[in-house]
């Protein structure tokens, strides 16, 4: 297989759903925690997301390697506290972890930015979220005891 077409069969890989409730995500930026509707580019959110993907929970997998982590909160939308005591609002009945790479939107006060670049850890089943951060904390959301 020649360069031209390794790099064509990677370019035009599908994007997919890598894992339902856990995973990795990498960024050089840093992350944004909370609904995804508020930072994503309309062309993730609307093209990819919700037309191929149909809104899917879990670690998203982007063509090109990125990757964010979203899950539907027990109680669809309304305002979370995480175990520090930060506060959420969520809009869309979604919650995840974004790579500040895809946060196009900046709408930055209905969540939290972690400034930190490097691998954090996402996992969610009905609706409790946690996350091991590069910054080594863990952030704890439990949307369904509220």
């Amino acid at each position: 297989m020649s360069n031209i077409e390794e790099h064509n069969i990677l370019r035009y890989e599908p994007h997919s759903v890598v894992s339902e409730h856990m995973g990795f995500v990498r960024s050089r930026m840093g992350f944004f925690i909370g609904d995804p509707s508020y930072v994503l580019s309309k062309h993730i959110y609307y093209d990819i997301w919700c037309d191929e993907l149909h809104f899917a929970e879990g670690l998203i997998h982007l063509r090109g390697g990125t990757c964010f982590g979203v899950g539907r909160t027990a109680n669809g939308d309304g305002l979370y506290l995480d175990d520090r005591r930060n506060f959420y609002a969520v809009g869309s009945g979604m919650f995840g972890i974004i790579p500040l790479e895809h946060a196009a939107d900046k709408r930055y006060h209905y969540g939290l930015i972690v400034q930190k670049s490097g691998t954090a850890w996402f996992s969610h089943d009905k609706g409790i979220f946690d996350f091991y951060l590069p910054s080594h904390s863990h952030l704890h959301i439990d949307t369904a005891n509220i």
